[in-house]
């Protein structure tokens, strides 16, 4: 037997098999959905008054999408500011991290000196 179809990936496929088909089913569904959505050009008639309706709708979407445009715009320059004000704030802690590992090494430093001072006295 080749090491593709080896017990365990038979297992394997067998055991997904009913989650890919469920995959495929919701896919499929969805398709059918899509095509099947009410309002769509083809239930309209050929003709002029079909054409100015097909012509609302593609501008009703239009519409729609350049708001969207915008709200995404907005989104993605309050994300930018805040990145930004995150930047910065990590900068200032970790200037005062480095100030503070300069204060403990310093008063480590005395520290030591203190009880060589005392452990030297006679």
């Amino acid at each position: 037997m080749s090491p593709l179809f080896s017990p365990a990936t038979l297992k394997t496929i067998l055991n997904n098999a009913p989650f890919i088909i469920q995959g495929a089913e919701k896919l499929i569904s969805l398709i059918r959905n899509k095509n099947a959505e009410p309002g769509t050009t083809e239930d309209l008639p050929m003709t002029v008054e079909g054409l100015k309706q097909g012509l609302e709708r593609l501008e009703q979407r239009l519409e729609d999408d350049a708001q969207a445009d915008i709200e995404q715009i907005q989104m993605i320059e309050t994300l930018a500011r805040q990145n930004e004000a995150l930047a910065e704030s990590l900068k200032r802690a970790y200037s005062r991290l480095n100030l503070l590992t300069a204060l403990t090494a310093a008063a480590l430093l005395i520290g030591a000196a203190g009880l060589i001072l005392v452990l030297l006295r006679p």
